[in-house]
């Protein structure tokens, strides 16, 4: 895993924090938007179909999707070096540890998940009733997570989190970070009171461990494999949106349990197992910075 970093950042910006967060999002928003655009009109996506996003086809959305990350790309990097006057290696994309951190953002997803999925089919409220294999939508959408996952933690995470970390408590900054992410995701299909509870959670866990190593490469794995395990593989709504699966399920009983036509991320389950990985991974790495200043602490002084 990656090395436990306790070193602050140096704030250079002339700009207040809230100042930069309010303006990265809005040029996200905006720019992210007009990229998009033109990687609709590349595709041959028209009007009416990007009204209506569960009609375009996969490897358009696909286009369009890369079309924006390349927008929020070119918004991240001109904040981060030119506002924030940072290097752009201080994003969080360090090499040392990269497996283990994206091996560990794969077993997280499959405990919370498929133990999730376990949990429902063991209380009688989700059944299993087809499996279908179909390799090419299987590929476009585990590239498409991919684009999804970098665009979205590159921002929150990378940006937005590293930002508040300059200057306020990680803590307080992890708050804040995970509150935007939930707030970002609010006008998602057949949103609830316990969805949106369930993206902030989201926010927290997939900063749980970058707040102690400003490493991206967990947050971006766990995003990636989270998304893709939930609907292309098992079959739910992703952030309410249905997508085409391997797995076809049936969900019976309050929508509470289940997360009804959000998904996964709409049920208490997710609440649970989230909070419990969030708090063992941030404990895990809290004992790990413990050890690491103690250790400093026992070298002598260079004279």
């Amino acid at each position: 895993m990656a090395k436990v970093t306790i070193d602050r950042i140096d704030d250079k910006s002339d700009l207040p924090v809230w100042a930069r967060i309010v303006l990265v999002i809005i040029a996200f928003l905006f720019i992210g938007g007009i990229f998009q655009f033109f990687g609709a009109l590349i595709s041959g996506v028209s009007l009416k179909e990007m009204s209506a996003v569960k009609d375009i086809s996969l490897d358009r959305h696909l286009v369009m999707q890369l079309s924006g990350f390349l927008g929020t790309m070119l918004v991240v990097y001109l904040f981060w070096c030119l506002i924030d006057k940072q290097p752009i290696k201080r994003l969080g994309f360090a090499t040392q540890g990269i497996v283990a951190d994206i091996v560990l953002g794969l077993v997280v997803a499959l405990v919370i998940i498929g133990g999730g999925t376990l949990i429902l089919m063991a209380m009688g409220a989700l059944t299993i009733t087809d499996i279908n294999v179909h390799v090419p939508s299987l590929l476009y959408t585990f590239a498409l997570f991919i684009i999804v996952s970098l665009n979205e933690e590159i921002l929150m995470r990378g940006y937005i989190l590293n930002t508040l970390m300059m200057r306020y408590n990680r803590f307080v900054g992890l708050f804040v970070s995970s509150l935007l992410f939930a707030l970002m995701h609010g006008m998602n299909a057949n949103i609830t009171w316990l969805s949106m509870l369930n993206l902030f959670l989201a926010g927290v866990i997939l900063g749980s461990v970058y707040i102690y190593t400003r490493n991206l490469w967990f947050p971006i794995s766990l995003h990636l494999f989270w998304n893709y395990l939930q609907g292309p593989v098992l079959g739910y709504a992703v952030s309410g949106m249905p997508i085409k699966s391997l797995v076809s399920h049936k969900t019976m009983g309050n929508d509470t349990l289940t997360g009804g036509l959000f998904g996964f991320e709409g049920s208490i389950v997710c609440s649970i197992l989230v909070t419990l990985f969030a708090l063992a991974l941030m404990l895990y790495h809290r004992k790990k910075e413990q050890v690491l200043l103690a250790q400093r602490a026992a070298q002598p002084e260079a004279i």
